[in-house]
């Protein structure tokens, strides 16, 4: 995952996304995404950034007319799914394939503590994202969706997000300078004090373990004496 300041002054993290297995994605352009097999060379692109009014307030009137079964009055627009075709230049030496770029928008609380976050090591590990617009394919289990009309219609609302984020930062590599490692120690509250107590708990678990197969050992002596 990559983060940096975007062209409003803030900062954005952004990320190459794929399906979860046995997820997959049709459009009605014919192309396929997380099919069994080679793929087509397709992109797939997540950004979060912060939630601006008139980011959120443009989003949700772009996406109004977007039609979905399960759509609901209090669905508040917090992202958007969009489809870009393939394209190359008329001499051939530039070009971009397919590509589905979300863009989610997130609070300031959130995207500090995101970017604090991965600052340290910590990224986003899964992504779940409920999308307007899709409809099922034949599959029972939910896995197989459809953008049947991506080619007129290119822009879908997100309207929830959750994500899973890693406890620990990444393991740190080996410095040969001490100094150069103490001044990567992590320095939020998780890298900095809840990481050195877990580590003391589990050395806790492990003696006490000890401890216990000392004494089942002892008590099976005493019963065989």
């Amino acid at each position: 995952m990559d983060y940096g300041v975007v062209a409003d002054g803030k900062w954005s993290l952004s990320c190459k996304v794929g399906l979860a297995w046995p997820e997959r994605l049709e459009l009605g352009t014919g192309e396929e995404i997380g099919k069994l097999g080679k793929s087509d060379d397709f992109d797939m692109h997540l950004t979060f950034r912060h939630a601006n009014p008139d980011l959120v307030e443009w989003a949700t009137e772009r996406t109004k007319d977007v039609k979905d079964t399960f759509s609901h009055e209090d669905d508040i627009v917090c992202g958007t799914m969009s489809y870009h075709r393939e394209w190359n230049s008329k001499d051939g030496l530039d070009g971009r394939p397919a590509s589905i770029l979300f863009d989610l928008y997130t609070p300031h609380e959130v995207m500090t503590s995101m970017v604090r976050f991965a600052e340290n090591g910590r990224f986003v590990k899964s992504l779940t994202l409920e999308v307007r617009g899709l409809e099922y394919g034949w599959a029972p289990d939910g896995s197989i969706k459809k953008w049947a009309d991506n080619a007129d219609n290119k822009m879908l609302p997100v309207v929830n997000v959750s994500y899973e984020l890693p406890l620990l930062e990444e393991p740190e590599p080996d410095y040969d300078d001490d100094e150069t490692k103490a001044h990567r120690v992590p320095q939020t509250a998780v890298g900095a004090d809840l990481a050195p107590l877990m580590r003391e708990m589990l050395k806790f678990q492990k003696w006490a373990l000890y401890a216990l197969a000392i004494i089942a050992g002892a008590a099976l002596w005493m019963r065989l004496r």
